[in-house]
């Protein structure tokens, strides 16, 4: 927000533009990571089933990527 608004504070730049703050933002990515924790949640279901590889991958899928027949829809996801 300094970048953008260098005159105005904090708080007034959040007020300007309608942004949340940095700590709202924080627990509402905390908010995914309960979904997916809880399976009793009623969002719960709505997530892909869960990616089980076994190879030994640098950075672990957590959920199966969906597949798709047109290429070019491939690539907007990768």
């Amino acid at each position: 927000m300094r970048l953008l608004f260098p005159a105005l504070s904090y708080t007034n730049a959040l007020e300007l533009t309608g942004l949340a703050n940095l700590f709202n933002r924080r627990e509402a990515a905390n908010m995914f990571d309960e979904i997916c924790a809880n399976a009793a949640h009623s969002l719960h279901k709505l997530l892909p089933d869960i990616c089980t590889s076994t190879y030994p991958l640098r950075n672990q899928r957590t959920f199966i990527a969906p597949r798709y027949k047109r290429e070019n829809a491939r690539t907007v996801l990768l």
